[in-house]
Parts: C-alpha cells; sequence; structure tokens
C-alpha cells in the first residue's frame, strides 16, 4: 500500500541541518519534481474548475434575462386555463404553467422541509403582492427564493417526472382496482 511505503520526505525532519545529503541527492530532486508535476496538475484543475464554475455563472445569467413571447390563446399546461389570466412560469422546453398551479403540483415532489418552505414563501408573496408592494426588496427576494425551488426544472420533462414514473395516472383504492381488472379481462 502506498501510505506504508516510506518516502523521502518523510526521513527529511530527522536530518540536522548541516547533513550531507549527496547520497540522497537524487531521491529528493525526483520527489520535488513530482510535487512539482502535482502541483502543476492541481493549478490546471483549479484553472478548469474556475473557467467552468464562469461559463456555468454566464449561462444561468443568460438564462435568467432570455425572453419569449406567449400567445394569448396559451394555456396553463395543468388547469388548462389561458396563462395570461395569472402569474406564470414559461420553461426553455416550452411548457408554461400557472404560478399557483405549478407550486401546488411540484410540492408533492418536494421533500417535507422544501415543501413547507415553498408554501411559506408562496403564501408570503401573496401577502406581499395583496398589500400593492410588487416593487418592494422583500417581495423581489421572496420571488428569487420562489424561483430558486420551482423553477429549477420543468415539471413535465425534468427529474419530477421521472420521480413520477410509478405514480398511477388516475387514483383508486383495491375495490375499483379489482373492477377495472375485470373490466379488462
Amino acid at each position: 500500500r502506498a501510505e506504508e511505503v516510506l518516502k523521502i520526505e518523510d526521513i527529511l525532519p530527522f536530518f540536522n541541518d548541516f547533513f550531507y545529503i549527496d547520497d540522497f541527492k537524487d531521491a529528493i530532486c525526483k520527489s520535488l519534481e513530482i510535487y512539482n508535476q502535482n502541483i502543476n496538475q492541481l493549478n490546471d484543475d483549479m484553472k478548469d474548475a474556475t473557467e467552468s464554475a464562469e461559463r456555468i455563472h454566464s449561462d444561468i445569467s443568460n438564462l435568467k434575462r432570455k425572453n419569449c413571447v406567449v400567445e394569448s390563446s396559451k394555456n396553463c399546461y395543468l388547469c388548462d386555463i389561458p396563462l395570461l389570466t395569472r402569474s406564470f412560469y414559461v420553461f426553455p422546453c416550452s411548457h408554461m404553467f400557472h404560478t399557483a398551479c405549478l407550486v401546488k403540483e411540484i410540492t408533492e415532489y418536494l421533500s417535507e422541509r422544501k415543501a413547507g418552505q415553498v408554501s411559506k414563501i408562496y403564501k408570503r408573496l401573496l401577502e406581499l403582492k395583496d398589500e400593492d408592494q410588487t416593487r418592494t426588496e422583500s417581495y423581489r427576494k421572496a420571488k428569487n427564493e420562489l424561483d430558486d425551488i420551482i423553477a429549477e426544472e420543468c415539471l413535465v420533462c425534468g427529474e419530477y417526472m421521472i420521480q413520477s414514473i410509478d405514480t398511477p395516472f388516475l387514483p383508486m383504492d383495491e375495490d375499483r382496482f379489482e373492477l377495472l381488472k375485470q373490466e379488462w379481462s
């Protein structure tokens, strides 16, 4: 195992300051070259990670500024009511949801803690909107918090849909299931 191998850096502290290291010169140089290569590799990795983070940050900023035209005939994917009648979300995949519909539906897929957080933020937004303070900093902060949670990905084509793959299309109890099973037999 690698940690059981004695390396030159392990024994260097035991030499006094005036110890003659000519016999160990090659081993010390080789060890320093390996450290230098590792440091260079780590620097390259950090540079790549920083560039990647900057690209992701730029992409996120661009997505926040992205806009689209929503025709007045478009309806909410969940309730089929015209979209423009209430506040709504449009995802890059073109699925569109009223905010209330999305909040209600998405909380079923969130952890209990996150669902509670979404409910609390949404209620706070409604209170702030009722007070006609839609331009306040607290409203924008709450809206951004809600966006970070519910607009993370599309309900229809994102991870939430994958989580719901085993959910039946129609809620049914045992009796209803048996009845349908007999009808189809």
